[in-house]
């Protein structure tokens, strides 16, 4: 079944939208027991968003497909272009994990109680202000720690690379993965790929700041940071 990430992408609108999420998840055929393995063609980036949004929401068993259409193609895998069938629709309330989610004045009161740890997933020249993706303001979140969710995955194959290696990037990142995070980027996306990795490799408090620098670049009620190119 085909997901429109780009519509999923924005709809999430605070979090709040129980009655719309329990129609679109509900109007796929997916319930809240439902297996789901979620896929995609863009190294596990929109497929990471979908899956965040899908446990957000109280599905409870979503996966992502290793290596998603890249490895399945390399393999060999059998493939399909007829149109799928249409989704017979299920009864699905939604219910927010909303400790999965946090927004900005909750951000803002972690960094003030020095609560959380905080990981930034951009690029590094966004996280040193040198690319501002069109907001006002470059830089970082004041004590956040830099991790490129590229670095997470294989680019030869876009798998996610080994735990003992992801581990590794954490350990020289200065992220400790026992610790309560809270991951962010532009618009949720890549920190879906953090959080889904840092989860994979025992996690147990992994959180999306989904407003991201799309919400703090453009805010002047925040406190910013120009860290040094790595």
């Amino acid at each position: 079944r085909w997901v429109d990430h780009d519509a999923w992408k924005t709809a999430l609108a605070g979090g709040t939208d129980a009655e719309g999420w329990s129609q679109r998840i509900g109007g796929m055929g997916i319930g809240a027991d439902s297996r789901v393995v979620v896929y995609d063609d863009a190294s596990a980036k929109n497929a990471a968003r979908i899956w965040w949004l899908l446990r957000y929401w109280g599905v409870r068993d979503v996966r992502l497909l290793n290596g998603g259409w890249k490895a399945w193609q390399a393999e060999g895998r059998p493939t399909d272009a007829k149109k799928p069938p249409v989704a017979q629709a299920v009864k699905f309330v939604a219910a927010a994990r909303t400790r999965r989610l946090m927004s900005k004045d909750q951000v803002l009161a972690a960094l003030a109680g020095h609560r959380l740890q905080i990981v930034d997933a951009r690029s590094n020249d966004e996280f040193c202000g040198n690319d501002l993706k069109g907001c006002k303001r470059g830089g970082a979140i004041p004590g956040a720690r830099h991790l490129e969710w590229r670095d997470l995955i294989d680019p030869a194959t876009d798998r996610f690379k080994t735990p003992e290696e992801m581990r590794r990037l954490f350990r020289e990142a200065e992220i400790d993965v026992d610790r309560p995070t809270v991951s962010y980027c532009y618009s949720g996306g890549r920190a879906s790929v953090m959080v889904f990795a840092m989860e994979l490799i025992g996690a147990k408090d992994s959180r999306n700041y989904y407003g991201g620098w799309s919400e703090w670049g453009n805010s002047d009620d925040v406190p910013v940071v120009v860290p040094e190119k790595e």
